[in-house]
């Protein structure tokens, strides 16, 4: 049963609440969800036209449809067979109802007639979660200006690190190491693996980027060229970026309530990235000898996704913050000198570049 306004689900189990949050969702965002998995495939410009073909390069470059395969292969069976009930939903809401949204009569690719959605996969869902992933990964800009600086100075790695913090080692969590279930062992391993790293970045460096640098900076020390190398390598991937987030919890001194509140800081959109749904369904609780216990969950989730990002039970509630870690690195493949447009060097053996070759369709216009 769905009662709607905002959709409040009830049903015997999680995979029949989950099937129906997945038809909810299409009912009321199906453009929404559409939209988002053509940006991850990279096809935006195949229905939107030219202005889209510059996000469909990126999209693509960063090869979101392999990323996504393999955050599908890397979840539970248990995982997947859920968002598969979620896709099911929204699929029988595709199967029922033929009416489509205004937008997608512009979407179209034909005159007059309004544009057809595939039906949604599994990995669908893994796309989107990985389009949340890239908005949530904030340090790249502090990468790519990191990387400026070098290029663009003199400075040694050493004083570019005196003027970049490195995130690595703060504490992000109010857990314990005993709460994580990490010992002093895996402390010095850690730290181990760390100055290996360092000795290895530094020799990276020595060998290649500064006589590199140097070369270029004798060729052109003050024309344009050097600039042109700069934009033609890092004018890319300017998706989506979070600039902040917080959460927070309150309590009266020896109070027996709390106050929670989320503020993860994802970008304003219409319609709104967040969807509220109320679930409510019986589980066998392990705790009570298996027996049949009503859970009762509401909150907001992001459209495509199944389940209760940011909400509450009837004994808990939760948020979800970014804690502005370092999540992304910028990867250097030094060429192979004997065959620089073919091979590059990893720990001193060359190796093939891997190529592909995308096909861009466009919309009122040419492949790219």
């Amino acid at each position: 049963m769905c009662i709607r306004d905002s959709p409040h689900i009830v049903g015997e189990n999680i995979d029949d609440v989950i099937f129906a949050q997945g038809f909810a969702v299409a009912e009321d965002r199906l453009w929404q969800i559409e939209f988002l998995r053509l940006v991850g495939q990279g096809r935006l410009a195949e229905y939107v036209g030219a202005a889209a073909v510059k996000m469909d390069k990126q999209t693509r470059t960063l090869n979101f449809k392999k990323a996504a395969q393999m955050l599908c292969d890397a979840a539970s069976p248990s995982d997947i067979a859920l968002v598969q009930r979620y896709v099911d939903g929204i699929n029988f809401y595709l199967d029922q109802n033929q009416v489509r949204p205004p937008e997608f009569m512009i979407m179209s690719t034909k005159f007059m007639f309004y544009h057809q959605p595939a039906k949604f996969v599994v990995g669908d869902t893994c796309m989107l979660a990985r389009l949340l992933q890239w908005q949530l990964g904030t340090n790249l800009p502090v990468e790519m200006k990191r990387w400026k600086v070098f290029w663009n100075s003199e400075r040694t790695l050493s004083e570019i690190n005196e003027l970049f913090v490195d995130q690595t080692n703060m504490s992000n969590t109010i857990l314990t190491p005993t709460d994580m279930n990490i010992n002093q062992q895996d402390a010095v391993n850690a730290r181990a693996r760390e100055a290996n790293d360092n000795v290895v970045e530094q020799q990276i460096y020595e060998d290649f980027f500064y006589p590199r640098r140097a070369s270029l900076n004798a060729a052109a020390p003050s024309s344009s060229t050097k600039e042109e190398v700069e934009e033609h390598h890092f004018d890319l991937m300017d998706l989506m970026h979070l600039e902040a987030s917080n959460a927070w919890v309150a309590r009266a001194a020896g109070g027996a309530t709390s106050m929670g509140a989320s503020d993860p800081h994802l970008q304003i959109t219409l319609p709104s990235i967040w969807y509220y749904s109320h679930l409510t369904f019986k589980f066998a609780d392990a705790s009570n000898g298996g027996a049949l216990t009503q859970h009762d969950v509401g909150g907001v989730g992001l459209p495509g996704i199944p389940g209760i990002h940011i909400g509450k039970s009837t004994h808990v509630s939760w948020g979800i913050t970014m804690s502005m870690t370092d999540l992304i690195d910028l990867w250097a493949l030094v060429a192979d000198p004997a065959n620089p447009d073919t091979h590059y060097l990893h720990n001193g053996t060359s190796v093939p570049f891997t190529t592909r070759t995308e096909v861009i369709k466009v919309k009122m216009g040419g492949d790219k």
